[in-house]
């Protein structure tokens, strides 16, 4: 079947459709949130869906094209003066050659034929559309003449309904007076363009505003980005830097690269929370094994024997040192060590400080050996 399309008048206003959605006289009317969807299903001739409700209407015309239907449509609703003395002077010719008669009272009937048709009533203005563009309040009825050679209806120029006008007549023959008293016809007038305009104004006023705001979050959103990235790129070379020290001092030998670590660590903080981070990272499933890796990834035997925890027998103390608030908190921080306490960790660092003497003595003798 081939497709096309058709301009209906509905309660409130005008549209463009499918043919294929008319039924009678009833229209299914899609249930889309947005013109955009409506006028992609109305171009395609989409098949409507069961679920559409459907709304009274009345065909103004039915074209070949979505194209010419859409030019039809606006052309409908600029319209403004639809009853033009086009089709008055059509009436009067087509009542003249039914009478044929040249006396002067059947004139005066034609003259008031023809100034019938001028007082018939508008219908009222339909109702604003609430998706597509709607007639304007003061738009009239239209009426569409059929092309002889298509069968295609097309939009053209709109005569009064025939069923007004007979019972009209109708009326008048049965009334003694021969003439109707004659009306001035309200004109409605469409300013289209300047309502268009209007719109079109304020749309493209709150497009700007929107657009603004919309410049003004990216300009922040960049501003953060590029701070963000910076602040990236100064911790890499933070953590770089933090890294070399690692690498390059540990684990500390003498006593003087131990009290050299203790015032970077004082000093500087950043170094403190890398030293945390970077020792919690270290493997192990049990509080003293995890400790006991630390401690020899930091110190070497032979700096550990000069120390215990509480600076007992002779030996300088460790729990006031920086570096065993660093093994404190790393030990407690690692994801393996779910629920290990302070006293734990103190323990093991107590245990592995009273051996530390003799693990270097012990490694002495073996080197020896080896030489």
């Amino acid at each position: 079947m081939e497709s096309s399309w058709s301009v209906v008048l509905f309660d409130d206003g005008l549209q463009l459709v499918t043919s294929n959605w008319i039924h009678g006289d009833m229209c299914y009317w899609p249930t889309f949130t947005s013109n955009a969807r409506y006028e992609k299903a109305v171009k395609n001739c989409e098949t409507p869906s069961k679920d559409w409700p459907e709304y009274n209407m009345r065909v103004l015309g039915t074209y070949s094209s979505y194209e010419i239907g859409r030019r039809k449509l606006v052309l409908a609703e600029d319209q403004s003066d639809l009853n033009t003395d086009t089709e008055l002077s059509k009436e009067v010719r087509r009542q003249k050659k039914k009478k044929k008669t040249s006396s002067s009272s059947e004139e005066e009937s034609e003259a008031s034929d023809a100034t019938d048709e001028r007082i018939l009533e508008y219908p009222q203005p339909p109702k604003r559309s609430r998706q597509l563009q709607a007639v304007k309040d003061n738009s009239q009825d239209i009426v569409l003449e059929n092309q002889s050679s298509s069968g295609i209806q097309k939009l053209d120029q709109i005569e009064a309904p025939v069923s007004s006008l007979r019972a009209l007549r109708e009326l008048q023959s049965q009334t003694p007076t021969t003439s109707v008293s004659r009306c001035s016809t309200p004109q409605y007038t469409v300013n289209a363009d300047e309502d268009f305009k209007s719109k079109l104004f304020k749309e493209l006023s709150f497009i700007k505003v929107h657009l603004i705001k919309v410049s003004q979050r990216l300009s922040a959103l960049e501003e953060n980005l590029n701070s963000s990235s910076k602040t990236e790129a100064d911790d890499d070379h933070i953590n770089n830097d933090f890294e070399e020290i690692i690498k390059n001092q540990f684990p500390l030998q003498l006593e003087a690269d131990l009290q050299n670590m203790e015032r970077q660590l004082t000093e500087n903080p950043d170094l403190k929370k890398f030293m945390v981070s970077y020792c919690s990272s270290f493997g192990g499933h049990k509080v003293d094994e995890v400790t006991k890796i630390i401690l020899k990834k930091l110190l070497s035997n032979k700096l550990a024997g000069n120390y215990s925890w509480l600076g007992a027998k002779k030996k300088m103390s460790f729990s006031g040192l920086q570096i065993a608030e660093v093994i404190l908190s790393a030990v407690k921080r690692n994801k393996s060590l779910v629920g290990a306490t302070e006293k734990d960790v103190i323990d093991s660092i107590k245990n592995w400080l009273r051996h530390a003497a003799a693990r270097y003595s012990n490694q002495c003798k073996k080197n020896q050996n080896q030489e």
